[in-house]
């Protein structure tokens, strides 16, 4: 299970977006009601499988003695979480908090990222399009990963 591309929305009133089709399906191959986690991390949301969810608290169990740096990184991921269900249109409502800490007003841009989606505002999304990647060919060979391009 992929979560891939991505998609220009808009908040309606009611603080709701409508999911793409391709995110929707990716959360309905795994659970019938397409039920996804949301939380806060790096400027955005971020969405998981409720499986995928699974594993990354199950890794946050296995620090033992964190620094107070990486007890904080945990409350905010933890603690600002929270399931959502998609209605009949496909729509879920993004929670205030997590809207307030991405900075998302109204235009959004979906992304599909591998293992999660994200959900930015869109001027935000834009910025990382304009940022300079050449150095990042360097630590993706230390990672054994060589691209076809």
């Amino acid at each position: 299970m992929i979560f891939k591309g991505h998609a220009n929305r808009s908040l309606d009133d009611k603080g709701r977006i409508t999911l793409p089709v391709d995110i929707k399906d990716t959360l309905l191959e795994e659970n019938p009601e397409g039920k996804a986690v949301l939380t806060f991390f790096d400027n955005c949301i971020v969405g998981f499988t409720p499986k995928e969810w699974t594993v990354v608290e199950s890794e946050m169990q296995k620090i033992r003695n964190p620094s107070r740096q990486v007890r904080n990184f945990i409350r905010v991921l933890l603690s600002g979480s929270e399931t959502v269900i998609p209605d009949k249109q496909g729509r879920i409502a993004l929670p205030i908090h997590l809207r307030q800490n991405a900075k998302i007003q109204k235009d959004i841009i979906v992304a599909g990222v591998g293992n999660r989606f994200e959900i930015w505002d869109t001027q935000a999304f834009h910025a990382l399009l304009e940022l300079n990647y050449d150095d990042v060919a360097q630590e993706l060979a230390q990672h054994d990963v060589n691209l076809p391009f």
